[in-house]
């Protein structure tokens, strides 16, 4: 069985230009890498993208 992988930024491409925003700013900061693993777990809950993947049967990666 193939395990086809999500092309986000097809999907997406306002949200995945926003990670990439997200994760340039978290490179500036003296945050933890927890920390700033953690601001984008929940990033990805406020908008949605777990309930996205989920809804399409996508695998989550």
């Amino acid at each position: 069985m193939e395990n086809k992988r999500l092309n986000m930024y097809k999907a997406a491409p306002e949200l995945y230009k926003a990670m990439l925003s997200l994760e340039n700013a978290l490179q500036q900061t003296s945050l933890t890498p927890i920390e700033k693993e953690l601001i984008k777990i929940r990033a990805s809950q406020i908008n949605g993208w777990n309930r996205i993947a989920i809804s399409t049967e996508l695998p989550i990666d």
